[in-house]
């Protein structure tokens, strides 16, 4: 299950890396990540539950790392960096699990 995580962790990350195409794929991108990574596990009904926040673990490194060099170059506080991690993370576990479950759902 990690690595169907780690793949669709992948495909979030590409969608968001694009430049001219990230202002269209960076919303939908963790139930994109989550559709892929649930169609590629094929798992037990269930298992979506932790495929989300799995995901959203493992993007909260370098998100957090985007809004710490963002407050850094235009001086926001601490604060900045660790709601817009917190809300990314929710945000992706959301998504990646209702990704997930759609993608369980249709490789079966």
């Amino acid at each position: 299950m990690f690595r169907a995580c780690l793949v669709g962790s992948a495909i979030v990350f590409c969608l968001i890396l694009i430049p001219v195409v990230h202002w269209v794929t960076a919303i939908p991108a963790p139930f994109i990540g989550g559709f892929v990574a649930g169609a590629r596990r094929k798992g037990r009904l269930g298992e979506e539950l932790l495929i989300g926040p799995v995901m959203a673990l493992v993007l909260t490194g370098p998100i957090l790392l985007v809004f710490l060099i963002v407050s850094l170059l235009f001086d926001f506080g601490a604060h900045f960096v660790l709601s817009g991690g917190l809300i990314y993370a929710l945000y992706a576990a959301a998504l990646g699990t209702l990704g997930a479950a759609t993608g369980i759902r249709s490789s079966r």
